[in-house]
């Protein structure tokens, strides 16, 4: 299998057929598109402060999330059995985290930033509980 070692730069269309092994820095000016599953020891994705502005904590995550409906499917492709959530219908809730593409693609890592809000929310409620019991 064709192996890449040191850094790699892809600015345009490219493929790769069978397995390619990228070791070190890899850099994609545009799009990366997979079909298929990819596997990593990590993955990191730009979260830097200063990339950001309008920051703003986000209210009433437990409505947000008690809107979401997680799903248990197959891929028509394959059959194989995943988990996950419909694009369409996080569309309504969350648009920021769907793409307008098609086929529509999700910002799962987005999603993450309303669950923890959600856990604190039910962790404030959890403790109110548990001072009316004692």
């Amino acid at each position: 299998f064709p192996v890449t070692i040191g850094q790699l730069n892809v600015s345009g269309v490219s493929t790769f057929a069978g397995i390619t092994t990228i070791t070190s820095t890899t850099l994609f000016t545009s799009q990366l598109v997979v079909s298929g599953i990819i596997t990593c020891t990590d993955l990191n994705s730009t979260s830097d402060i200063n990339l950001k502005e309008n920051i703003q904590t986000v209210e009433d995550a437990l409505d947000i999330v008690n809107n979401l409906r997680g799903v248990k499917f197959e891929w028509k492709e394959n059959h194989k059995p995943s988990f996950g959530i419909i694009a369409q219908e996080l569309q309504e809730i969350l648009p920021e985290l769907v793409t307008d593409t098609d086929p529509k693609t999700v910002n799962y890592n987005g999603i993450i930033g309303v669950l923890i809000e959600a856990v604190k929310e039910l962790s404030a409620e959890v403790e109110i509980l548990k001072k009316k019991v004692l």
